[in-house]
């Protein structure tokens, strides 16, 4: 497990670097302040110094077969996670068919019933809820435009 840690901090360490290489290219300093390359290049460089310090602080740690946990958690708990990561794919194909808040309703309403499964009352007033706040946090007040569906919302 040791060397795939350390083979994941390398990895980040060139992620970094890419990042920092690739908004160099952008203008990272104008007249006017901060450019459109410069949050990249500074987050680039948070990467890559944190994969660079995990690198190292690895070194001197040896690994001991009691120590090794495996990759994927218990049963349970892999089943939850592909389950999120099944909602989040299914929000991002129907968001542009059904809209933002059709689409967080619909993913909200299946991740309340089937992480930990809730009344369906409790489900309908959640995901109500907190996809009309997040669509009036983003589409009123922060002005983002959020997709609208079919059904014209």
């Amino acid at each position: 497990m040791r060397t795939c840690e350390q083979a994941y901090n390398i990895l980040w360490v060139f992620l970094g670097t890419a990042i920092c290489l690739l908004s160099v290219q952008l203008t990272l300093w104008d007249e006017s302040g901060p450019g459109n390359g410069f949050i990249p290049f500074v987050a680039g460089v948070l990467i890559g110094v944190s994969g660079f310090a995990l690198f190292v602080l690895e070194l001197p740690k040896r690994s001991s077969p009691a120590s090794r946990q495996p990759f994927l958690p218990n049963r349970p708990a892999t089943i939850r996670i592909l389950l999120v990561v099944g909602a989040l794919c299914f929000m991002a194909m129907a968001l542009s068919t059904l809209g933002f808040l059709l689409s967080a309703f619909l993913a909200t309403c299946f991740l309340l019933r089937a992480i930990e499964p809730q009344k369906w009352w409790v489900v309908l007033v959640v995901a109500s809820v907190s996809c009309v706040a997040a669509y009036g946090l983003f589409d009123g007040l922060l002005q983002v435009p959020l997709p609208k569906g079919l059904l014209g919302f």
